[in-house]
């Protein structure tokens, strides 16, 4: 019972940090004005496919090469929706804090923080929020057991919920990336989650400087897990 009250008391904390990290404070700008985006996006698409998450949108995985990669004025993600197998490219929108903003061409975005996925729009369920520093102290740390993450999600009268996990987080071995002629070094981690709703569990491949190259992790049961890598930083 003590612990219950506990980790609810965590979640109201937890949950302020997320409006002030996602939805307000102070932005650093990263290409938030509408030209600028623009301009971004006209670059881009001379050179990188920066679709949305349709399927009619070109996958940057037949059209995209190593050199387009290089050219690119801004860093680069390329997302990809595990259950629709749909792939798209994500150039980042603003900072806010340590929380940024990653944007799609249709309009769709990620939130990232330490590398870690905390918030999606557009996506179809997403994910509207999560606590995830426990789970970088995690991975810095080489694992951890009984790691505490906050998932936010909207219910069905449109209310913020937090759903609460306990995760293991643990290496699982040495894995060489290759993303388009380019090869990284790295360790990849396994978070196993239970708690209030279904299990799960995500991957993260961090190479040799300490970074998130690439990450599973689940958004929510409609829309799945997406892999998300980092082509350019």
């Amino acid at each position: 019972m003590i612990r219950s009250r506990t980790l609810r008391l965590c979640a109201c904390a937890a949950w302020l940090g997320v409006l002030a990290a996602c939805s307000g404070g102070t932005n650093t700008d990263t290409g938030a004005d509408d030209s600028v985006v623009s301009l971004a996006f006209g670059r881009l698409l001379d050179a990188i496919p920066l679709g949305g998450q349709t399927a009619e949108a070109p996958d940057p995985r037949r059209v995209l090469t190593g050199a387009a990669i290089a050219q690119s004025p801004t860093p680069v993600l390329m997302v990809v929706v595990q259950r629709t197998d749909i792939a798209f490219t994500m150039i980042p929108l603003t900072t806010n804090g340590d929380t940024v903003q990653w944007r799609d061409a249709a309009g769709g975005a990620i939130f990232m923080r330490d590398g870690l996925l905390v918030g999606t729009r557009a996506l179809g369920n997403d994910l509207y929020g999560a606590d995830v520093a426990p789970l970088a102290e995690a991975l810095r740390a080489g694992g951890g057991q009984d790691v505490h993450r906050i998932n936010y999600v909207l219910d069905g009268q449109e209310q913020v919920r937090a759903i609460q996990y306990l995760c293991d987080v643990r290496p699982v071995g040495a894995e060489t990336l290759t993303f388009f002629g380019t090869s990284y070094r790295t360790t990849a981690y396994d978070e196993v989650c239970t708690g209030d709703g279904p299990d799960f569990t995500n991957r993260y491949w961090i190479d040799s400087q300490g970074s998130i190259r690439r990450s599973l992790e689940r958004i929510s049961d409609p829309v799945g897990a997406v892999e998300v890598s980092v082509l350019k930083r």
